[in-house]
């Protein structure tokens, strides 16, 4: 492993323990010599969201997408970012596009099911499952 990779990993370790401190000083070390390091990203905006500095944590989110936009965990805290910035319009467009990119995946799924429910649009909800009900079951004939 290199140097930043390791100071990231520790900076996450640090997170997990609950020691945000260590964690901030670690994790912002990294991105200062290496900002597109992912996993220093990934905790960085873990960092923000816990303050509420939504702003920063979507900012980083958002830079965080264009370096893995393969990863549904990156996508997913990409949109709790938005929802804790009060981008509701911006959290559900993001929503859908991960669910759009990753189903039939229950995470993605569950994510958007849930954020639907929460804003009080039911039919859309309904919709969803019948839509991720029938993607399950085309999955499990062309399995067979």
């Amino acid at each position: 492993l290199e140097t930043s990779e390791v100071h990231a990993l520790e900076g996450r370790a640090a997170w997990n323990k609950g020691q945000q401190t260590l964690a901030t000083q670690k994790t912002e070390a990294v991105l200062a010599l290496e900002p597109n390091q992912i996993d220093a990203t990934r905790t960085i905006i873990l960092i923000a969201s816990a303050q509420q500095r939504w702003r920063d944590a979507v900012n980083q989110a958002r830079k965080l997408i264009t370096l893995s936009s393969d990863d549904l965990g990156d996508r997913l805290l990409l949109a709790s970012a938005l929802g804790g910035a009060g981008e509701v319009r911006e959290q559900e467009n993001s929503l859908r596009d991960t669910y759009n990119r990753f189903a039939p995946d229950e995470r993605a799924y569950r994510a958007l099911h849930d954020f639907l429910l929460s804003q009080k649009k039911l039919d859309a909800a309904a919709r969803l499952e019948r839509e991720y009900k029938g993607q399950l079951a085309s999955a499990l004939w062309e399995e067979n």
